[in-house]
């Protein structure tokens, strides 16, 4: 027969505890210590080939020209920054100084047919909004309004002609005489609103080429 001794018991378990918690608080302490003290290295030994990424490194030129000089042999170590070529671009300097000579050439005829070109767009058989100013500075706005009036005038003359004749007809004038100054009317004023649209068309195919010039210049 066992008899336990409960106070014992609760003494054991006590003193248990106590030596648990010194266990866990040396652990803790060592663990810390480690951290702040010692150190675990870790080594790994292998062997293999160091390789660079490309075998060869393109070198890109900002301008172009021939090369007259070059300042490295091949296999030779270069640092950054360093000249490896003398290159020639006086091709390439007189090819940008002319292009510049065109494009001035072309600002200084998309200036001439702007003007003529918005003048196109207020025009109509009926008027002319032209300016004297322009007149005396850009020839082909000059001609423009020349031919313009010359037109008109034809045209004008043809129209009263006709007008004239229809008043005079039935009584002094044949309709054989009044069909004839019609005709010549209708020629006048067909003649003139073709030339002044195929004109409005051509101005406008002019004006759209050179602002494209200038644009391909540029």
């Amino acid at each position: 027969m066992k008899f336990y001794n409960f106070l014992n018991k609760s003494i054991i378990v006590s003193s248990f505890e106590k030596k648990l918690k010194i266990i866990v608080f040396v652990l803790c302490f060592c663990i810390i210590l480690s951290v702040f003290v010692g150190s675990i290295d870790n080594i790994l030994v292998v062997e293999g080939i160091i390789r660079p990424k490309t075998v060869t490194t393109p070198i890109k030129c900002l301008l172009d020209g021939f090369v007259c000089e070059k300042y490295y042999k091949n296999t030779d170590f270069v640092e950054e920054g360093e000249i490896l070529l003398k290159i020639d671009s006086s091709y390439q300097i007189e090819t940008k100084n002319s292009i510049l000579n065109k494009k001035k050439n072309y600002e200084y005829e998309l200036a001439m047919i702007k003007d003529l070109y918005f003048l196109l767009l207020k025009t109509s058989i009926e008027n002319i909004p032209y300016e004297e100013e322009i007149i005396h500075k850009n020839v082909a706005y000059s001609v423009f309004v020349s031919e313009y009036k010359q037109y008109k005038t034809d045209y004008e003359l043809m129209k009263k002609n006709f007008q004239r004749k229809a008043n005079l007809y039935p009584k002094f004038l044949s309709k054989q005489e009044l069909e004839e100054a019609e005709s010549c009317f209708l020629e006048s004023l067909y003649a003139f609103t073709s030339w002044l649209d195929n004109k409005k068309k051509f101005v406008h195919n002019d004006y759209n080429q050179a602002i494209y010039n200038i644009e391909e210049c540029t």
